[in-house]
């Protein structure tokens, strides 16, 4: 039986996240930040269980730099506990049929998986535990945890994490303290069930950020002919000609886009417009300068 190669099924490339590795994820301002005015204590130190090691960050505890990593690497790492870790992060994937919409042979279910793995490995770079909430009754997700064996199997439940053949309501995960929750779905819905699901996991000691994902030909409707679309959830289809319709569909979809964004700006949630065009690399370091934009 030949194993799947996980970075390989994911498009996770090794050097991408070299590129990225030196980022802060920020989780812990994301967790405990504006909405309760003070960042958390020590959450990497001596504590009582060791995990694993991290490359050293400025402000890092020295005490716990591992000098026996340093003579052999010339690296500074520092020691990090599990105890002390008190943020997780929940990474929550649409999986309803319309994230099997492909633009240039990539799905914006493949790119939610290449985004979660990436956020993941600065999750655990960062010494903080993270899993994926199950959205359907057939997927039961995969509880926040750190360490080499939680992140082989991470990728391997993103590999097997598959789109529903129809829409589904989402399941509300079970809220622990300090946690951050990151959804990622194009929140096509029918009767505002994503918005609602969403404004339940925003509470004063939560953090939610919502990856709104839409491919470069929804955002700009470039055909220049007429052109059958169809609705993935319900099976429908229409014909429309492309060119007569396109000042009308992108006057209401930004409109559309601006109400999403208002509306988790007043709920305190970070909303992240994402075009599937953009370059992995490029999104992510927006996004990370944006987040440090909120300190």
């Amino acid at each position: 039986m030949v194993k799947t190669d996980p970075y390989r099924a994911l498009g996770l490339r090794k050097e991408l996240l070299a590129n990225i590795e030196d980022f802060d994820w920020l989780v812990r301002t994301l967790a405990l930040g504006e909405h309760l005015g003070k960042k958390s204590s020590k959450r990497l130190g001596s504590g009582l269980e060791f995990s694993q090691y991290r490359p050293y960050s400025q402000g890092d505890d020295l005490r716990q730099l591992d000098w026996k990593i340093y003579a052999r690497t010339d690296k500074f790492y520092t020691k990090q506990s599990e105890i002390d870790t008190n943020i997780s992060v929940t990474f929550i994937p649409d999986q309803s049929a319309s994230m099997k919409y492909e633009e240039a042979g990539w799905s914006k279910q493949a790119h939610a998986k290449l985004l979660i793995a990436i956020l993941a490995f600065l999750s655990s770079e960062n010494g903080d535990k993270y899993g994926i909430s199950g959205i359907h009754e057939k997927d039961l997700g995969l509880i926040p945890h750190l360490g080499k064996k939680h992140w082989q199997r991470f990728l391997n439940h993103l590999i097997h994490l598959d789109e529903s053949k129809a829409y589904s309501k989402p399941m509300i995960p079970k809220v622990q303290e300090k946690e951050l929750f990151v959804v990622f779905s194009d929140l096509y819905e029918k009767d505002q069930e994503w918005l609602s699901f969403i404004r339940t996991l925003k509470t004063r000691r939560n953090e939610v950020i919502v990856f709104h994902l839409m491919g470069d030909q929804e955002l700009n409707l470039n055909f220049n002919k007429i052109t059958l679309f169809k609705d993935l959830e319900d099976g429908s289809e229409l014909k429309i000609d492309p060119t007569v319709l396109k000042t009308d569909y992108q006057d209401r979809l930004l409109e559309w886009v601006e109400s999403l964004r208002e509306g988790f700006r007043n709920e305190g949630v970070d909303y992240a417009l994402i075009n599937m065009a953009e370059p992995m690399d490029q999104l992510i370091n927006r996004f990370l300068w944006h987040r440090k934009k909120l300190i």
